[in-house]
């Protein structure tokens, strides 16, 4: 019974380092960077931040996503151009700071290099009529 409930306890130890080695790195582990804006609430600028981390987690599987920022003077600079480029009444850029683990999983990014830190990788985005963001670039513009 003792060697029962020893190996009980070994595959469940077992379980757990081989899941937490096999993990990625959650949402909420990621570094959101902004301040206060003029053209933006602080809702929709973390709106537009989820979505850029939801397509991260998605499609660029063996990177490790650290941070996505906002900044403002970019935005107000290229925003409304970016916003006539795609049709939109409103667009957004953020960047990201992110790891690539593994080639694997980068199909659409075959670019990326194993082992190196993309730091401002940018993505923009347009937000829709019922005030989703859209992602239509990513990578350095």
């Amino acid at each position: 019974m003792k060697n029962k409930a020893m190996a009980c306890v070994g595959l469940l130890i077992a379980g757990i380092l081989l899941g937490a080695c096999g993990s990625r790195e959650s949402a909420s582990t990621v570094e959101k960077s902004f301040s206060d804006s003029s053209i933006y609430s602080a809702e929709e600028i973390d709106a537009a931040m989820d979505a850029v981390i939801a397509y991260f987690e998605e499609d660029m599987k063996g990177c490790t996503l650290t941070k996505v920022t906002y900044d403002e003077e970019i935005n107000e600079m290229q925003g409304e151009d970016w916003a006539e480029q795609f049709d939109a009444d409103r667009a957004m850029l953020l960047g990201t700071v992110f790891d690539v683990n593994s080639e694997e999983g980068n199909n659409d990014f075959e670019f990326l290099k194993s082992g190196k830190t993309y730091d401002f990788f940018e993505w923009i985005l347009t937000q829709d009529e019922n005030g989703n963001w859209i992602i239509h670039v990513e990578g350095y513009t």
